[in-house]
């Protein structure tokens, strides 16, 4: 089995319109065509890339000629912008009815944006709606698919740490008298003491952060905390691959998957570490999205660990992807074995 990049980025576009929408894609099945939404957000996020590696002035002049990944660009958000509009109509729709296709694992979508509890409209403007679920989309579009890929990757090269987890879910489906029908499939309140699985997702974003940097531009002149003075116009990069793996930051076991860090004495999250970790940013600018990733993260990774050992085939490269999106190059070979669950042997 192959955890290939086009499968994080299809399970990525279903969880999010399932998600903003509270509707499915329906397009996972391999009897059905390529879907439009899902190759125009990739195009898109391609042209963003490079407008972050070459010159202004290049891409600005494509876009005015309206060639390579600028044409790509505009067609990609014409596409984007068709689905959208379309998938905002029948949420309208819906609520006026009172009815939802489907219901997401997080309650209300994002209904919320358009109308309170007391049945008030907040958004009567699709457009803001629309910018609001794009701001979703860019943010989560393949993150969480790419985490996961790196998660599973490190958990299987870490038997101690598996057994760690499955431990711990074994002791939630005990406490809360779960019902063991193969699949075990958790719910987001019974992960709510999973303390070590959430260590062992943090862990994982620290040395692999799906968004592996991120870049300011001063419009003023500024001063940073260490003193350095910042023109206007002047971009600072910010590297959350780095800063995950620097020895004065985390100690000199900084290269180690080690959850352990991420856990204090008394079985809590540790809040001195969860201080150092902005794979989220921080602060006022702090992912709107964060909550809604580690939900996904910890439902997805729970169900797999308890049901699946995941066992990384030996001698494949594994090796990053020059990207936005922190992917693996060649995606992960991995070969998925059916738990025993205690009580069913």
């Amino acid at each position: 089995m192959e955890l290939s990049p086009e499968d994080d980025t299809k399970s990525s576009h279903v969880k999010y319109i399932a998600v903003l929408f509270g509707r499915s894609a329906n397009y996972l099945s391999p009897s059905l065509l390529p879907n439009e939404l899902a190759q125009g957000l990739d195009d898109a996020m391609e042209a963003l890339f490079y407008r972050n590696v070459m010159p202004n002035s290049y891409w600005k002049f494509c876009r005015r000629l309206m060639i390579g990944n600028e044409r790509k660009m505009d067609k990609a958000w014409k596409t984007i912008d068709r689905y959208l509009t379309m998938y905002i109509k029948a949420k309208r729709e819906d609520m006026s009815k009172g009815t939802a296709e489907t219901s997401s694992l997080f309650e209300g979508d994002m209904s919320n944006l358009i109308q309170n509890e007391n049945d008030e409209v907040l958004i009567q403007d699709d457009k803001i709606f629309r910018d609001s679920a794009m701001s979703f989309f860019i943010g989560g579009n393949d993150t969480t698919g790419t985490a996961l890929t790196w998660f599973f990757w490190l958990v299987a090269k870490n038997m101690n740490v598996e057994a760690k987890i499955l431990e711990e879910l074994q002791l939630i489906v005990f406490s809360k008298k779960l019902p063991q029908k193969k699949p075990v499939v958790f719910d987001i309140n019974d992960l709510k003491d999973a303390v070590y699985l959430h260590a062992a997702i943090c862990e994982s974003l620290r040395l692999y952060p799906p968004i592996p940097h991120n870049r300011r531009t001063s419009l003023e002149k500024d001063v940073l905390p260490d003193g350095t003075i910042v023109d206007p116009g002047m971009m600072i990069v910010i590297s959350m691959y780095a800063a995950g793996r620097m020895e004065h930051v985390w100690g000199k076991d900084c290269l180690e998957f080690k959850p352990e860090r991420w856990i204090s004495e008394n079985g809590k999250l540790n809040h001195e570490t969860m201080s150092k970790f902005f794979g989220f940013s921080i602060g006022p600018r702090i992912c709107l999205g964060q909550e809604m990733a580690f939900a996904m993260m910890k439902l997805a990774a729970s169900a797999m660990i308890f049901n699946f050992h995941v066992e990384a085939l030996v001698d494949q490269i594994i090796t990053p992807k020059p990207s936005i999106v922190l992917k693996m190059k060649n995606g992960l070979m991995v070969r998925v074995k059916e738990r025993v669950l205690m009580g069913n042997a």
